[in-house]
Parts: C-alpha cells; structure tokens; sequence
C-alpha cells in the first residue's frame, strides 16, 4: 500500500494524462481491504496463540504429578522419586518450550523472508509492457530549441494515444510563448519530453545540452 501511495505521489501528472485515477483508486482499496483483513487475522491468531500458550503453560505443571501419582498411590514410587519425576519433566518442558514461546518470533521472521522474496520475484519480472521510446535527442548548433516531427504517446501498450502528433516548431532565444490549452492536453508532457523526462513517441528534438533551459 505505501508503495503505490508513493507511486501515485510521485507520478500524478503522468497518472491524471493517462487517465490513470480511477485503476489507481481501485489498487488503494483493494490495499485498504486486504490490510483490514491481515489486520483480522493477525487479531485472531494472536488471541488462539494466547489461549494456547497458556494452557500449555498449566498443563506442563500439572501433567507429570497426574501421571505419577498413579503409581506414588500405587506404592511403586515414594515422594523422593515422584519430586525427581516433576524436576526431570521440567527440564524437558523448558526444551520444548523454546517453540511454543518464539512461535511469534519464528512467524515474524519468516513473514520478513517471505517479503523479501516477493520483491526478488518482483524485481526479476517483466514489466508492463510499454509503448516505443523513439524520440531522438540531437545537440542543436544554434541557440535554439528544435522539435522535428514531434509524436508524443502515452507510455501503456494497452492504452495507446497520441497526446500530440506532429509537432514542428522552433523555440528562439529570448522569445516569450505561450502555449494555451485545457488540462490534459499535453503542455507539461512536452516540456517533459524536451527536458529529455518523457521519451514515449517518436521524432527528434534538438537542444544544446551544455546550456540551461528555463520552462
């Protein structure tokens, strides 16, 4: 869930372009959900554990008197022996105890190794696929900024289109443009897309790269 939060801070523009909000909206509450459930289970195991843990705690004080007490009544055993088979019991309780005790410990640890190896199998999975990234950066002689041919699409395959098509204009320098339109047109992609941050299309655009360029 924080990863798709911090996704969704850091990529709102590219999110609101794409029309992204609502598949965004649909993650976070299936997050929401499966954290109030991992909540509920957590709850419930912790509280079965609890009962657990203790009636293995009183039972491992009063199994081994039951169990020999038939035979101290029997007169097999005195109260010598019946003493040394509670001493002995214990011994081998506080061995065994070690599981019943670090459960809570061995769950988290292996919950972590788990995690880690979701972010392995993550990380060696293809990702989405994505549309061509041919948009051509060339160093400009003349203190202009250049775009030629200038096609800007959206990045998923699945939802291929054009945010601008075309695009042939020259920047001069010293020159105040404006560039007018509705939200979501593409004015921030284009500056994206000059500023080298946004290569999804296709054409060329010609800069001086040793120079500063302020949008």
């Amino acid at each position: 869930m924080r990863q798709t939060l911090n996704q969704v801070s850091e990529n709102a523009d590219s999110i609101a372009q794409e029309n992204g909000s609502q598949y965004f909206q649909k993650i976070s509450e299936n997050n929401i959900h499966q954290v109030n459930q991992n909540t509920q289970d957590r709850r419930n195991t912790e509280t079965r554990l609890g009962m657990f843990k203790n009636f293995y705690n009183n039972l491992s004080v009063i199994l081994p008197d039951l169990l020999a007490a038939t035979l101290f009544f029997a007169g097999k055993m005195d109260i010598g022996q019946l003493f040394q088979v509670g001493t002995l019991f214990m011994q081998v309780n506080s061995a065994l105890s070690f599981f019943v005790m670090a459960y809570e410990s061995i769950a988290d640890y292996k919950i972590k190794i788990q995690c880690i190896q979701q972010l392995n199998d993550a990380s060696l999975k293809e990702g989405l696929p994505t549309n061509a990234q041919d948009i051509k950066y060339k160093k400009n002689p003349s203190n202009t900024i250049r775009l030629e041919n200038i096609s800007i699409t959206t990045p998923k395959k699945s939802d291929f289109h054009y945010i601008l098509k075309n695009m042939n204009v020259t920047f001069n320098a010293g020159e105040n443009i404006l560039i007018k339109g509705s939200s979501g047109i593409g004015k921030s992609t284009l500056f994206k897309a000059i500023n080298h941050a946004w290569s999804y299309g296709e054409g060329i655009i010609y800069t001086q790269w040793k120079s500063k360029c302020w949008t």
